[in-house]
């Protein structure tokens, strides 16, 4: 058994959630669609689902739709992550407006 094949075996027996953050990215989407195609984890897209799916049409990327996609802007706890990265941040001045700007980036989320 080569390498490849045991962290294969590896991921697939320990199946753990692995979060993307750049949902739009070719790569990206090529290595999410290999992990859901062979089982590997269970997979977050981070961005914006309608520009996912386009994207993954495009590249004929027939698994993305059974990842997880997950809209900063439209998440249903950021008002509560945003409340908490400003209190986390209260003394380097972090405001309410910068805290929700940072949450919509899908690297902060």
């Amino acid at each position: 058994m080569d390498l490849l094949s045991k962290i294969q075996e590896n991921a697939k027996k320990h199946f753990k959630r692995i979060v993307l953050p750049e949902g739009i990215e070719e790569r990206t989407l090529q290595a999410a669609n290999i992990a859901i195609e062979k089982q590997l984890a269970d997979i977050f897209l981070l961005g914006n689902r309608e520009q996912i799916l386009k994207k993954s049409n495009e590249l004929r990327l027939n698994n993305i739709e059974k990842a997880h996609i997950i809209d900063p802007y439209s998440h249903p706890k950021k008002e509560t992550y945003t409340d908490l990265m400003v209190h986390i941040r209260k003394e380097k001045g972090l405001t309410k407006d910068e805290a929700l700007k940072l949450i919509e980036d899908p690297l902060y989320l």
